[in-house]
């Protein structure tokens, strides 16, 4: 593969007419290797695409659960991002999540199947809907 010299393009080829990366002191030193770092961004996208893709239907399936379980009559099932959950009930499910990744991981060290990226997963979720309620807290449009 040949190369060119990123020295000999614009600053603004260099840096895709990106004022920040112009200015930020990083210059890759040829095409090659702004192609290469640019295809592993795109690998990095792609695999965090996909995580925070899981963790967006775990968030619907967390909701659909709870929605399920009040139909059913348990009344107090609440996930991290209702708001009639008092605030001192989000840690413990956010910690009895992360328990199972715990207990994943036991289960992997003494060789039995072990579903981490699945728990992680359920606490990502967890995390993120708590995270939600913060977010509608601070714009004010729950109580």
């Amino acid at each position: 593969m040949t190369t060119i010299p990123l020295q000999s393009l614009a600053t603004a080829d260099l840096h895709h007419g990106d004022p920040a990366l112009a200015t930020s002191g990083v210059h890759p030193t040829t095409v090659a290797d702004d192609e290469r770092h640019h295809l592993a961004n795109v690998a990095t996208c792609n695999a965090t695409g996909r995580v925070l893709d899981a963790v967006s239907r775990e968030r619907v399936r967390q909701e659909r659960i709870a929605e399920a379980k009040r139909r059913e009559g348990a009344r107090h099932w609440r996930t991290c991002a209702d708001p009639l959950l008092p605030d001192d009930r989000r840690l413990p499910i956010l910690a009895e999540e992360l328990g199972e990744v715990a207990k994943a991981l036991n289960d992997a060290y003494v060789g039995e199947p072990a579903n981490l990226r699945e728990e992680l997963i359920h606490v990502a979720a967890c995390a993120v809907a708590w995270a939600e309620y913060l977010g509608e807290l601070a714009a004010g449009t729950v109580t």
